[in-house]
C-alpha cells in the first residue's frame, strides 16, 4: 500500500496577493476584511508577511469571504 497522496486538483496562491486582491477586489478595508473573516489582525498581517501559512479553516474562510465555495468553518 501505497503512503502517497495524490492531488488532482492543486491550487497554489501566495497568501500575500491573494489577501490584497480580494480586500480590493470586495472595496474594504483591511479590518473590515479581518472582521469578515472572523481572524484575529495578527493572523492576517503574518500571512501577509509570509510569517504563517494558511490552515485548512482560514483557506476556507478566505474562499468564503470571496465568494467561494461552501460556509466559513
Amino acid at each position: 500500500m501505497s503512503k502517497t497522496v495524490d492531488y488532482q486538483c492543486l491550487i497554489v496562491f501566495c497568501p500575500r496577493a491573494y489577501v490584497e486582491e480580494t480586500v480590493d477586489d470586495l472595496n474594504m478595508t483591511l479590518a473590515e476584511f479581518v472582521n469578515r473573516l472572523g481572524v484575529s489582525s495578527k493572523l492576517i498581517s503574518h500571512l501577509i508577511d509570509g510569517q504563517d501559512s494558511v490552515s485548512v479553516a482560514t483557506a476556507d474562510k478566505l474562499a468564503h469571504a470571496n465568494g467561494g465555495y461552501g460556509n466559513p468553518a
